[in-house]
């Protein structure tokens, strides 16, 4: 189809559903246009032919469906209002499951113990480097910021240590759907994927630590949460277990039953999430687990990963439109500036945290120089940790805190995949 096509497809569906929204409006009992089910797909379309037009002028198909999502939300055109948003939750947590089984299915041991030194050298030196770096910039900047500057030294350190500790998540989900869409292949596409699995896994334990840490410094009168962490760490090794039982499912359906394959990881996505809710766990981990159980463990994990590809398209579309259309630029416009200033900041010392660290290991030239560009992207995680600090810390620090890191994942979110691809073009390993 010719990008003109595309672009009047588009507009004619934008002003069909627009046409629909004012006679509804005009009490013509047109009632099934604000239904959930008609703008899901009305979204898939749009967000489809909005990836096919950016995919056009080299930019990621992902960015396409994020700004559908941005343009259609509940802040520009708000044909996606905050209630459908939510209404989409289930439909979101089911496309990240099998983005994350598709994320373990692509971690392979063989190559972690190959680049061990690599893997070890980034994640530690961007953990590191992130926390300090944005952590320290909040607290010298602290006197400059309007709800910051009359608050207790300690309290300063705590919250920078919680602004620090969430600027270092990744988005897996952004990363895979990069790959995936590029076909990439090569050592430093491995090493991005190996880290950025590895990192999400040990950036929620030491998030955990982090925050018991810093309700200690916020609240003098707090003591140390320790049923808190014991809960975390019960939602990994939980999430753990839960995901080698599930894994070892898929190896015995795809062995001894092996039919309708798409439906069986479909409905096994869903089944996940209601398990995940019953036994406090992660389904993200647990998805995650599952995956790297089934390629690591069995000869199935390149049918059970071929079986995911094959309705991958609709998967990422659908994801990607509902985090755009869920992303909060009114935090953005309450905290812009500083903002800017922890996304600046974590761009660049994240750059030169995998700058470093892959030359410590003695990676080549190109993965020093691009690799940085696979670790911007966040999502899910992210939002799930700006959602925690808000109920563990209650009142205004709470909501401050987590507005900013909206407004930060926000921006993340639009600029990520967009260096991502243009890193894998520089690094030479796409395929398209």
């Amino acid at each position: 189809m010719k990008q003109r096509a595309k672009i009047a497809i588009f507009l004619v569906l934008t002003l069909f559903v627009i046409l629909l929204q004012v006679l509804g409006t005009k009490e013509l009992h047109l009632s099934f246009y604000r239904s959930s089910i008609m703008m899901l797909g009305f979204l898939l379309l749009a967000g489809f032919l909005a990836g096919s037009i950016l995919s056009q002028f080299r930019l990621p198909r992902i960015s396409g469906y994020v700004f559908t999502g941005i343009f259609f939300g509940p802040y520009l055109l708000s044909l996606v209002d905050t209630r459908m948003a939510q209404e989409f939750k289930l439909i979101d947590a089911l496309a990240l499951n099998i983005i994350a089984f598709t994320a373990g299915g692509e971690f392979r041991f063989s190559t972690v113990r190959e680049r061990m030194r690599a893997v070890s050298w980034i994640i530690g030196l961007q953990i590191l480097l992130v926390v300090i770096a944005v952590g320290g910039m909040v607290f010298l900047l602290a006197p400059s910021i309007p709800f910051l500057n009359t608050l207790p030294g300690k309290t300063v350190i705590g919250i920078a240590l919680l602004f620090g500790v969430v600027a270092t998540a990744k988005s897996p989900a952004e990363t895979i759907a990069v790959i995936t869409e590029t076909k990439a292949k090569g050592p430093m596409t491995e090493l991005i994927l190996t880290v950025t699995v590895a990192k999400d896994v040990l950036v929620i334990l030491a998030f955990a630590i982090v925050l018991s840490a810093a309700k200690l410094l916020i609240f003098p009168e707090a003591q140390f949460d320790l049923f808190y962490l014991l809960t975390i760490l019960w939602e990994i090794t939980g999430s753990v277990l839960v995901g080698i039982g599930v894994g070892a499912m898929v190896i015995a359906y795809f062995r001894y039953i092996d039919r309708e394959p798409v439906l069986f990881v479909i409905a096994l996505a869903f089944i996940i999430v209601e398990i995940s809710a019953l036994t406090h766990t992660e389904s993200l981990l647990v998805c995650l687990t599952s995956g790297i159980v089934v390629e690591n463990f069995s000869q199935r994990g390149e049918k059970f990963i071929h079986t995911i590809e094959k309705g991958s398209l609709i998967i990422y579309v659908i994801f990607f439109v509902i985090a755009g259309a869920n992303l909060n630029f009114a935090a953005l416009a309450i905290s812009w500036q500083l903002t800017l200033l922890i996304v600046g900041t974590r761009i660049f010392v994240t750059s030169l945290a995998t700058w470093l660290g892959a030359r410590l290991a003695g990676e080549g030239s190109l993965t020093r120089r691009f690799a940085w560009t696979g670790f911007l992207g966040q999502a899910g995680v992210s939002l799930g940790l700006a959602m925690i600090i808000q109920k563990n810390i209650p009142g205004e620090i709470g909501r401050y805190i987590a507005t900013v890191i909206i407004a930060g994942i926000t921006l993340n979110q639009i600029i990520g995949p967009i260096l991502f691809r243009w890193g894998l073009s520089k690094s030479g390993e796409t395929s398209t």
